[in-house]
This record gives C-alpha cells, sequence and structure tokens, in this order.
C-alpha cells in the first residue's frame, strides 16, 4: 500500500486543526487559500528547475506569487517579478504551469474538507481514493457546466439589451437589416453552450494519475523534473502580437466592406462586428474553463485561431482595465480584514501615494 507525502499529511492536519479551532463543520476553511498554496509549493518545489541563475528565495517568491495568482486570481506585489523582463517572462511561464495543473490540487482539498478524520485512511487505500477522486471529479465538471451555461445565458441578455437600444438610439430597430444584425450575433452566442460538455473518460483517468502522483510518496523521488529556461527572444511576443493585430483589422475592414457591399450600412456593420468580438472573447473565455479540467492536450484549430483574433478588442479593453482603475491592496492570507469604504479623495490620494512609492523603489534599484 503505498504512502501519503507529508505534504498531504501536513494539509489535511491543517484542515484538522482549523475545524477543531473554529468548531464549525464547515468543509471549506477560512484560510484554505494559505493551506492550498502551501501544499502545491511543496509539492513542486523539488521538482521544478529553474536554469536562470536565480537564487534559492527568488525562486521561492516566483514560485509562491504564480500559484498565487494561478488558483486565486491573486495578483503579485510589484517588486516579485517586475524587477528586470527576463523574470517576469519567467513568472509567466510558471502562472502558465500553475494554472494548468491547478484542478488536481483543488480536487484534493475537496476530498479532504468534506471528511477529514477520515481522509487519511480514505487517501492511503488507492481504491477508495479513486472512487472519492472520479466522485469529485464529476461534481465540480457538473458545477462549472452548469456555471458557464448560465454566464451564457447572463450575457446573451446583455448583448440582447444592448443591442437592442443602439438599433432603438438608430430608429432602425424593426427593419430587416437590423434584424439580421440582432439575430446573427445572439444565435452564435447561444451555439456557445455546445462548447460546454463532458471531457472523455480517458481524460477522467489521467486526472486521477495526476493526483496519485501528488499525494503519494515516489519510490525515486524527484524522477519528474521540470526545467524552466526562458530564452532571451523579447521580439516573438511581439510579432505574435502584430500578427494578430493585423489580422484583425484585415479580416474587420474585408467583412465590413462585404457588408456594406450587400447594403449593410457602416455603422451596422461595426455593431455587427463589436457583436462578434463579445461572442469570440465569451467564447475563450469557456474555452479557458473548460481546459482547466483537461489534462489530454487539444491541439489548436483554425477556428480558434479566428475566435481569438476576434476577441482582441475585448481582451485590449481587459488588459486597459488596472491601468484606468485605482491600485488595490493585495489581499493577505493571514488575516481576513473587513472592507473598508473609501471616499473619492482617499482613493486618489492612495493612488498618489502608489505612484510614489513605485517612483522611489524605482531609482533606489
Amino acid at each position: 500500500m503505498p504512502e501519503i507525502t507529508l505534504s498531504t499529511e501536513k494539509l489535511i492536519k491543517n484542515y484538522l486543526r482549523t475545524r477543531k479551532k473554529s468548531g464549525s463543520s464547515e468543509s471549506t476553511p477560512e484560510n484554505y487559500k494559505e493551506f492550498l498554496t502551501s501544499y502545491a509549493y511543496s509539492s513542486t518545489r523539488n521538482i521544478i528547475s529553474i536554469g536562470e541563475n536565480i537564487k534559492e528565495e527568488e525562486k521561492e517568491r516566483l514560485l509562491l506569487s504564480a500559484i498565487q495568482k494561478a488558483f486565486f486570481g491573486l495578483n503579485p506585489s510589484s517588486n516579485t517579478y517586475k524587477e528586470a523582463p527576463l523574470k517576469e517572462r519567467l513568472f509567466k511561464k510558471l502562472f502558465g504551469f500553475f494554472k494548468s495543473r491547478k484542478t488536481p490540487y483543488f480536487l484534493i482539498a475537496d476530498i479532504i474538507s468534506k471528511n477529514p478524520e477520515k481522509a487519511k485512511s480514505l487517501l492511503e487505500d488507492p481504491e477508495k481514493a479513486e472512487k472519492e477522486i472520479s466522485k469529485s471529479y464529476k461534481e465540480a465538471v457538473t458545477k462549472i457546466q452548469k456555471h458557464l451555461l448560465q454566464d451564457i445565458t447572463h450575457k446573451t441578455l446583455i448583448l440582447f439589451v444592448v443591442l437592442l437600444f443602439l438599433f432603438a438610439v438608430l430608429a432602425e430597430l424593426f427593419s430587416p437589416i437590423a434584424l439580421i444584425n440582432l439575430v446573427t450575433p445572439l444565435s452564435l452566442m447561444l451555439l456557445l453552450s455546445l462548447f460546454v460538455k463532458t471531457p472523455p473518460e480517458k481524460n477522467r483517468k489521467k486526472m486521477t494519475l495526476q493526483i496519485f502522483k501528488i499525494i503519494y510518496k515516489k519510490e525515486k523521488p524527484n524522477t519528474d523534473r521540470i526545467n524552466f529556461f526562458v530564452g532571451k527572444q523579447p521580439f516573438l511576443y511581439l510579432a505574435v502580437s502584430l500578427f494578430y493585430i493585423i489580422c484583425f483589422f484585415l479580416l474587420a475592414s474585408a467583412i465590413t466592406w462585404a457588408l456594406v457591399f450587400l447594403g449593410n450600412p457602416p455603422l451596422h456593420s461595426l455593431l455587427l462586428i463589436l457583436s462578434l468580438s463579445f461572442v469570440s472573447f465569451t467564447g475563450i473565455r469557456i474555452r479557458e474553463k473548460m481546459r482547466e479540467f483537461y489534462t489530454v492536450k487539444r491541439e489548436e484549430s483554425f477556428f480558434d485561431v479566428i475566435i481569438e483574433i476576434f476577441s482582441l478588442p475585448l481582451v485590449w479593453m481587459e488588459k486597459c482595465k488596472p491601468l484606468l482603475s485605482s491600485p488595490k491592496v493585495r489581499p493577505s492570507f493571514s488575516k481576513r480584514r473587513p472592507s473598508k469604504k473609501h471616499s473619492f479623495s482617499e482613493t486618489l490620494q492612495g493612488w498618489r501615494n502608489s505612484l510614489k512609492r513605485k517612483k522611489d523603489n524605482y531609482y533606489k534599484n
């Protein structure tokens, strides 16, 4: 019978200690984020090799920041990885690595949180563990499918209301062209529900094997090493970005010209392009969410590339959002402090202080 790892035992003990301390039977403790971050770090720090002359202390900060960002969407502090472009690219690689592997850790935490008292004996028996993993996996897939279908319905209603309002403002609500421009994106949005499908059975089996690799001790430790090397080719990212931008403008221009040639007004064509961009952006979000449950690598198709090109306007808006909003304090794992409302002057002053600190740090470095 295989033995569970020390980090898995520690995770079980943390759940037990928290439950006894709080006296509550809640399945998810308040500081579960701290538990899961520590667990993922302990499970991967010895198999990840960074070949960029990174000190051990810096490697720890990079790994913890990448885990927090991938698992919970927490942004790292500015001095964690933005000291040099090399570390920023390295952080992005680590973030992608942990994002593609976060589901096994959430499933392990879900199994332990249901019954911490019996979790150790359950996980020590591979047959019982496999049954419980399959159960948690199916529950998680059903939950995300339900959430995505609700999200599609919600965004379809938003798109319908916005387009209805715009066509009403243009005083062309009941024209045949307006109805076609209204029905087309709404139909495509509803068709996105076809992408929300259950992963194949072989995917569940591979997910189980991934979890076994995490929770059980290996006979030969550190056999599965993962090396991260960041090549000094920043122009490659720029070239790919320029390619997508050029393709978007060419494709949008060709579609707009064709629509105008067929009698569609230019403003209607622009609204249709933006609506298709919204549909494409939603499709990418659905694809990324479902990918979290896929361990089998899926090859990109030509249709995926077209969707990515069409979603560029909303991707730009999403990238610009942090620049337009006031800076937020990074959440702390140690304590949960009540949210505090700030006035506009306090927010403005905080924003100015944040810029001043960044400027001081820049001149210090």
